[in-house]
């Protein structure tokens, strides 16, 4: 299933809904709404008109297969892609914990360090935004990322049990400021040159795979139509259970999500480095499953702003 966060258009400004999107609509799912889905992201206790994405996520999956199809039945037709504006399915408090480790050209190895950078909620723009990059740098470049969405609460998992706690998955455009990032490498960190506000995207949708074992399949990603990158989560020297398993020793909530991608590519980074992007570039990621996440960049803004 696929479930996308969307603000009416037309309606009172800012109220959201969560949907699920059926072929070229997006259908209402009422039994999941909340005027604010992504704050309701920590209310988990049950799906419930109060509820919020991550009841849906938590309990899609315990739901037996009858159930699922009453509710895919009941929520078809009503709202219209076009009556709506798709936001990126990010939680209010959510972690966004991106897998790092040094850009090697040899391939990676047993021992090699794995690190986790955070990104915060506000990096963030809507899918199909412009984003403007601020004048405080002149560097900049982006990887396509899959993000692996938690589900339920884990604490101190091994791989296995982490890897059931991955109930969703999305794609996220991972801009960086590259200047910065190199005098940050030292402290393997990278921490203010990937929270730029606004200049990362998310979205477009959340595909909640049926089979727990599914995953995304081949990712790729364009600049102006040019195929710049290509990856799956096979070619990853970390699993997403790995990292999951690894990260939950500080607990990983509902919400929180885990970024893999080319820079923890098990043949190295030269295959798959990031594409440098300027004004004007329109950058589309792509999967099967989750659909095409779409930004432009926009002209450079002031900084002081």
């Amino acid at each position: 299933m696929k479930v996308a966060v969307v603000e009416l258009r037309g309606g009172e400004h800012g109220v959201e809904k969560l949907a699920v999107l059926d072929s070229e609509r997006l259908c209402g799912l009422d039994q999941f709404h909340s005027s604010a889905p992504r704050q309701a992201f920590s209310h988990t206790s049950s799906v419930s008109p109060e509820g919020g994405l991550c009841a849906l996520l938590e309990s899609w999956n315990s739901l037996d297969a009858s159930s699922r199809v009453e509710i895919d039945e009941w929520a078809r037709g009503g709202l219209d892609i076009e009556d709506a504006h798709i936001v990126a399915p990010l939680a209010d408090r959510a972690r966004v914990l991106m897998a790092g480790s040094r850009r090697f050209a040899e391939p990676l190895k047993d021992n090699a360090p794995v690190v986790a950078m955070l990104k915060y909620k506000s990096a963030f723009a809507d899918p199909a935004a412009t984003i403007e990059l601020p004048d405080l740098a002149d560097k900049w470049d982006v990887d396509a990322v899959i993000g692996a969405i938690v589900g339920k609460s884990a604490f101190r998992l091994d791989a296995a049990a982490a890897t059931d706690a991955i109930v969703g998955f999305t794609l996220i455009a991972d801009v960086t400021d590259r200047a910065r990032f190199e005098e940050e490498a030292r402290t393997n960190n990278g921490l203010m040159a990937k929270n730029h506000r606004g200049v990362s995207a998310l979205g477009p949708i959340v595909w909640l795979p049926e089979d727990p074992a599914a995953q995304p399949s081949r990712v790729e990603m364009r600049i102006n139509g040019e195929l710049r990158q290509a990856f799956s989560l096979d070619d990853l020297f970390w699993t997403v259970g790995d990292l999951a398993s690894r990260w939950s020793a500080s607990t990983l909530l509902p919400g929180d999500m885990i970024g893999l991608g080319p820079a923890i590519l098990r043949d190295g980074h030269q295959k798959c480095p990031p594409a440098k992007i300027v004004a004007g570039d329109v950058i589309e990621i792509s999967c099967a499953e989750i659909g095409t996440l779409r930004v432009t960049i926009g002209n450079q803004k002031n900084g002081s702003r």
